[in-house]
């Protein structure tokens, strides 16, 4: 795997946390657990400051803010930290 690649994986991991902020100013979010893609709206609870997937109840959930959510990005992101 691609340095820069590590890197954005790595970035996005870090976007897991304390990321209420971020969820609430995105459009989507995608969660590298169950690899669901959906739009933020849909996210209603938040544990230590951190967005809870709706989907699998995992706080794994990463904002489109600067980051390009795609299926082929979660899987990667998935396989990387799980």
């Amino acid at each position: 795997m691609k340095e820069n690649k590590k890197i954005e994986i790595i970035k996005a991991y870090d976007e897991t946390k304390d990321n209420v902020e971020n969820i609430k100013a995105s459009n989507m979010c995608g969660c590298y657990t169950c690899l669901n893609i959906f739009e933020a709206s849909k996210v209603k609870a938040y544990v230590d400051n951190s967005a809870v997937c709706p989907y699998c109840g995992e706080q794994s959930l990463i904002p489109d803010v600067d980051i390009e959510l795609t299926d082929d990005f979660l899987l990667l992101v998935n396989k990387f930290w799980i």
